[in-house]
């Protein structure tokens, strides 16, 4: 009797795992979501406009700094095979994303951003440009784990005070996506250099 209880438990279970993972996958990771034209805000004023303009304007700045690292990281020589992977796919990632809020920016609000970088943000790319090799990776992924760690407690901000559907969406997946990537990076700190967190 009881190992027919387990049995029963045990399929239960993996039947209701899976209904729930199927239900996640379609909401949270589905591509095409995040790239369907999204209709103006009903909120074109106010303080939830308002957030939305800095929040897109200020996501187009940081989309610059993590393409023009991946870009870096893409010029150089003896890198290992994942991490050049990675750079190559965060580029590609940076620049859909920051075209995607640019449009956003324009169709909703009018604003037309062109992306800057702040001195902070210069320094970082001066100085990746400098280093070579096992020095160069140390310093990308730990710069790209301190810029993802800044990044998600602006997306989870974003998604707590945005009142658009699209930027709402825009922002779970982008954290979720950033969170995976940390946990990648902060695992090949360890494994190649011993920098373990």
């Amino acid at each position: 009797m009881r190992s027919t209880r387990c049995v029963f438990l045990f399929a239960f279970a993996v039947v209701a795992l899976a209904a729930f993972l199927s239900g996640c996958t379609d909401q949270v990771t589905r591509p095409e979501a995040r790239l369907m034209p999204a209709a103006k805000p009903t909120d074109s004023g106010g303080a939830a406009a308002n957030f939305e303009k800095r929040n897109l304007a200020n996501g187009i700045d940081t989309e610059e700094l993590i393409l023009e690292m991946a870009e870096v990281c893409m010029t150089k020589a003896g890198l290992h095979p994942e991490l050049m992977t990675f750079c190559q796919s965060t580029a590609t990632k940076a620049a859909q994303d920051q075209s995607l809020m640019q449009s956003w920016l324009s169709t909703w609000y009018g604003i037309d951003h062109s992306p800057t970088l702040g001195n902070a943000d210069q320094h970082v790319l001066s100085n990746l440009v400098t280093l070579e090799g096992a020095e160069f990776e140390t310093a990308y992924l730990e710069a790209m784990v301190k810029q993802y760690t800044t990044a998600i407690r602006v997306e989870q901000h974003c998604y707590g005070r945005a009142t658009t559907t699209a930027l709402i969406d825009f922002c779970f997946n982008m954290q979720l996506a950033q969170s995976n990537d940390i946990d990648q990076m902060n695992s090949w700190l360890c494994n190649w250099y011993g920098v373990c967190r």
